[in-house]
Formats: structure tokens, C-alpha cells, sequence
């Protein structure tokens, strides 16, 4: 026995002074390439002790080594990814190069903190001509891409319970920041069902993520899924799915500018936004209604819009529950974005999106979480009815299951397909019918009228 513990305190002293393994123990992928290392790798490979998995944890991304800043007091979800450089730093512009990408990633971070959602909504750090590429639209100019700062607020409000969380953001380059995030929100569809849950004594809702699911379709009602509805109940706690929207924002920008150009294209742009203002006043004036019609058309509008807004939020108000707002205090909330840099260019990506295209999505579920978020997303540029419209063009649904236009809510493919041949069956069995007694009934009604021209043309013979 005292050999074995001395053995095992051998090997811990080592583990302690080496703690990567030799390399034969290492996966193929590692030993071929050393710097193609990631945390899920390092967490498998034997003899590897915690310590190290913490210390020299690297991020796997194009090839390129990384290793996460885990500060002291930092949310390990929200950690700053930071570019290492591979020996030859490419990247860097003297002893300031490492500084400066770590002071962009953070006021980005911080940026996106106080704006509540994936945008800069500092002026001094846009571009008057900066460029926004999403899934579904494009925009140009700084005065919209402050306006859809605006729009994303309001989205969020129109999501019950909705949170906006910062998941991870890494400077892969001197003048290029990637953001992950995710959106999290009750779907409208289930908002009965948390109330319900909610109102239940000694039950607690407990919401899950379904993600996992993507690729599995949406059965229909069993036995057994009401038998573990209520177990879970029994036990306290009632499941419900709740919507998990994730997506990649990348920031493109520029460093080094005419601080002074930059000034007059942005006064230039808000010169041309009053004239545009005072033209489309002008027409109104001199419109075919008067300005009395106007006003009165106005005021009915609003009245409108008023209640309608009045009725939605006692509804979202009723089957939701009020989130209390917590103050975080963060580190980095002083963070700025250096002067030098400038967004140029932002674009916005889905992770469900490409999910969709490759024909993986088949929850129905997720689908339609992905419409409701989208749905929020309109554009002031464009009209309910034309964003519906782009939204179902880029967003096909029609191939996940239940999602069809003949598809049946409730039923599984198989069953649908089998209710489909029954209904079509009898379908045509009643056509038939129709048609036979159709036939049937227009020749006794043509015999009934030859009955009577002949019966009349005896009468007037005689």
C-alpha cells in the first residue's frame, strides 16, 4: 500500500510539473497540427490535468491559436477572445499592436452592452456611409443604421419576455470583430401554457432549450408525453420550451480617417434629412385632402393605434411574467472604441438560417420561433405585407414537417399521408355519388318534360 501511494504521488508530481501528455498519446488531429487545439480536444486527451485545461485552453478558428482572457471577475460566457498571434504577428504595428486589439474588443463588447443588441450606437465610431448586410435585407447610411437601433429596441418589446444576451465576442483580425449572441423569448403560442403553469400552486416553470432537437420532427400527441407531463408536474415544475434565437454579427472596420471629412458627410446627411422632411410637408400641403381630412384621418390613426397597442400589452401583460431589472456593474462599462477605428461595415447572420437551407431544420417548433423573431425584424423602409412577403422567400418553411400548406396540425407525416388517402377516397367516393344521382335526377326531369310537351300537344290537337 505504501508503494501504490507513493507511485500515485509520483505521478501527480509529474502530472503537476508537466501536464501535457507525450505526444503519442495525443489525437492524430493534434499531432499533426500542435496549434489546431481546442478546449473539447484538451478536455479528452489522458493525463491532462484541470489545471492546464484552464490555463492553456486555445479556441479552434481557421487554423489561427487563440487563447481566451479569462479576467479576474469575468463572465466566462461573455469572455473577450483575443488574438494571440502565431510567432511572425502579422497583425501587429509595433508594442501597441496587442494593446489596441484588445482595447477594440472591448469597447465593442461594452458597445453592444449599453446599446442592448448587436449594434454601435456610438456616432463618434460610425461611418456616415456604413454598410448593414442581413438575411433578409440590406441597408446604406449612418441616419438608418442608427434608426434600426431604434427598430431592434422595439422588437425586443415585442417579444414576451424577451432577453438580449452576449455570448462570446473575438477580434480575429486588427480591424475585424465577430459578436455571438442569442435571443431568448416565450413563444406567443405557449404564453396560455406559462400562465397556466404560473398559476399552479407549488409548481415553478422551468423553461428548457430545444435547440438539440433541430433535426427531429414534432410528433403528435401520445400517451406517453402526457404521462411525463404529469410526472414532471408531481415533482414541481412544469417544462416549457422557450424560443432561442442565435446569431454572428461581424464588424468591419476602418482605422485611420479624415476625422473632419467624416464631420461634414454627417452634417451633410442631416442637412439633406431636413429638406427631405420639408418636401414631403409641401406635398402634403398641397395634397388632394385638405389638412381638416388629414387631421381627422390622424387623430382616428392614432386613436387606433393607441387601443390596439393597449390591448396587446394587458395581454402580454396577463400571460407574462414581469422581469425584474438587475444593474450589473461590469468592468469594461467604460470601455470606447479607439478613435482611430471607424465601422464601415456590419453584417448579420442566423444560425438557424443555414440549418433551413441544407433541409436539417424539421422542428416545427424552432421554425416558427425563427418566423416570430423575424417578424419583429421589419424595416421602416418597407410595408407589413412586402416584408412578409421577402421573409417567406428567404425563410422556405413549406419543407419542414407540419409546416406545409396541406400539412394537419397534430399529425405525424406518416398518419397525414394515411388521413390524406382517406380523405382523398372519400372525396372521390362522394363525387361519384353526386354525379350518379346527378344523372339520375336530370333524366327523370327530362322524361317529365317530354311527358308534358307531348301531353300538350295531344290537347291542342283535339
Amino acid at each position: 500500500t505504501t508503494l501504490h501511494m507513493a507511485a500515485l504521488l509520483g505521478v501527480a508530481i509529474l502530472m503537476w510539473a508537466n501536464p501535457f501528455p507525450p505526444s503519442a498519446s495525443l489525437p492524430p488531429s493534434v499531432r499533426s497540427n500542435p496549434t489546431h487545439l481546442s478546449v473539447r480536444s484538451l478536455r479528452v486527451l489522458p493525463g491532462l490535468s484541470r489545471r492546464c485545461v484552464r490555463m492553456h485552453a486555445t479556441i479552434d478558428a481557421g487554423g489561427t491559436n487563440r487563447e481566451v482572457d479569462q479576467r479576474k471577475g469575468e463572465d466566462p460566457e461573455t469572455a473577450l477572445v483575443s488574438q494571440k498571434g502565431d510567432g511572425k504577428n502579422h497583425w501587429r504595428e509595433g508594442e501597441g499592436g496587442e494593446a489596441r486589439r484588445s482595447q477594440l474588443g472591448d469597447g465593442v463588447a461594452a458597445a453592444i452592452r449599453r446599446t442592448g443588441g448587436p449594434f454601435l450606437g456610438e456616432k463618434e465610431s460610425l461611418s456616415p456611409e456604413v454598410v448593414f448586410r442581413s438575411e433578409c435585407w440590406d441597408q446604406n447610411g449612418g441616419a438608418e443604421y442608427l434608426r434600426s437601433i431604434t427598430e431592434w429596441n422595439e422588437a425586443l418589446e415585442g417579444l414576451p419576455e424577451s432577453t438580449f444576451a452576449l455570448r462570446r465576442v473575438s477580434q480575429i483580425s486588427q480591424t475585424t470583430v465577430v459578436a455571438q449572441w442569442n435571443i431568448t423569448f416565450i413563444p406567443p403560442s405557449l404564453l396560455g401554457f406559462t400562465f397556466l403553469g404560473r398559476r399552479l400552486p407549488g409548481v415553478e416553470v422551468r423553461f428548457i432549450d430545444i435547440l438539440h432537437r433541430i433535426e427531429y420532427p414534432v410528433t403528435g400527441f401520445t400517451w406517453e408525453k402526457l404521462r411525463y407531463l404529469l410526472k414532471c408536474i408531481s415533482r414541481g415544475f412544469l417544462p416549457v420550451p422557450y424560443a432561442v434565437i442565435q446569431g454572428t454579427t461581424t464588424f468591419h472596420f476602418q482605422r485611420g480617417y479624415d476625422s473632419k471629412e467624416v464631420e461634414s458627410k454627417w452634417s451633410r446627411m442631416v442637412t439633406e434629412n431636413i429638406k427631405s422632411k420639408a418636401k414631403s410637408r409641401a406635398f402634403e400641403r398641397y395634397s388632394i385632402e385638405t389638412e381638416d381630412m388629414m387631421n381627422v384621418r390622424q387623430r382616428f390613426q392614432d386613436r387606433y393605434d393607441e387601443a390596439s397597442n393597449q390591448i396587446i400589452d394587458r395581454v402580454f401583460d396577463a400571460l407574462s411574467e414581469p422581469q425584474p431589472s438587475v444593474a450589473t456593474e461590469r468592468s469594461d462599462s467604460e470601455a470606447k472604441i479607439p478613435m482611430e477605428y471607424l465601422l464601415m461595415r456590419q453584417s448579420e447572420e442566423l444560425d438557424l438560417i443555414p440549418y433551413l437551407d441544407a433541409g436539417r431544420l424539421k422542428n416545427r417548433r424552432i421554425a416558427n420561433d425563427l418566423l416570430s423573431f423575424l417578424d419583429t425584424r421589419k424595416p421602416p423602409v418597407l410595408s407589413p405585407y412586402e416584408w412578409d412577403n421577402r421573409v417567406r422567400q428567404r425563410c422556405d418553411v413549406s419543407e419542414v414537417p407540419g409546416m406545409g400548406p396541406l400539412d394537419i396540425d397534430g399529425l405525424d407525416p406518416e398518419t397525414q399521408s394515411e388521413f390524406v388517402e382517406s380523405a382523398g377516397a372519400i372525396i372521390t367516393f362522394g363525387v361519384v355519388v353526386v354525379l350518379v344521382l346527378g344523372v339520375g335526377f336530370a333524366a327523370l326531369y327530362f322524361q317529365q318534360v317530354s311527358q308534358e310537351a307531348a301531353l300538350k300537344q295531344i290537347l291542342e290537337e283535339l
